[in-house]
């Protein structure tokens, strides 16, 4: 395959953008519900999250923390449905999509940055398990503002002021830019049709596509102008 050669760095999301994260949570709730839990209360133990978990800007869920939940409804012997959990987190290459390699095998590692909201432990347990991690310079975990991370490490990597920055996320909030950054980042509103948000607005795109063969598409174009 041809590596496309950009005086730009890519900055992705990681659910919804690279990962089918609504089958992952089915599967996963699956899981939970073969230890006799019901689906209400499985929703219901995701839901009140402990509050070790929980952060002023939002819940950060982790399967531990709704274990937690889930033994103050019933309480039981947690420890084959850990193992249970861990061994379906190490294989879930199935849940990337499809057009999701092309995209990143397009483009030099070097270019390619990761950048996911969520609890960190199991965040990177989920990208390990996706088999993605490969692709990428840098993988970075956050439970604050997106945007800002990428403006704190473009300064750091040495590019902020110098490059273009493209960034690719499912959600409308996160492509807010900051004014110090303004000019620099071109964002890409990924409005995947399975996807949680794509029934939403977004005030803050640059671009938009409904799959990443599209956001290749727009790049591409964009590069020849």
């Amino acid at each position: 395959m041809n590596i496309i050669k950009i005086d730009m760095k890519i900055f992705l999301d990681f659910d919804d953008v690279l990962f089918d994260t609504y089958r992952f949570k089915q599967k996963l709730w699956a899981i939970f519900m073969s230890c006799g839990f019901s689906r209400k209360e499985t929703e219901k133990a995701a839901e009140d999250i402990s509050s070790e978990c929980f952060k002023e800007k939002g819940k950060i869920y982790s399967p531990l923390g709704h274990i937690r939940n889930l033994k103050k409804i019933r309480n039981f012997d947690d420890r084959n449905l850990k193992k249970e959990i861990d061994g379906f987190l190490a294989k879930l290459s199935g849940f990337v999509f499809a057009d999701c390699r092309k995209f990143l095998e397009s483009f030099p590692k070097n270019d390619l940055y990761l950048i996911s909201y969520g609890h960190g432990n199991f965040q990177r347990k989920k990208i390990r398990g996706s088999g993605l991690f490969k692709y990428f310079k840098k993988i970075i975990i956050i439970d604050g503002n997106k945007v800002r991370k990428v403006a704190e490490t473009a300064k750091k990597e040495g590019f902020l002021g110098q490059k273009k920055i493209i960034l690719i996320d499912d959600r409308p909030e996160n492509l807010k830019k900051p004014r110090e950054i303004k000019k620099q980042v071109i964002t890409l509103w990924l409005r995947r049709p399975e996807g949680r948000y794509s029934n939403s607005s977004c005030f803050y795109r640059g671009w938009e596509a409904r799959n990443l063969k599209e956001a290749l598409e727009i790049i591409k174009r964009e590069k020849m102008k």
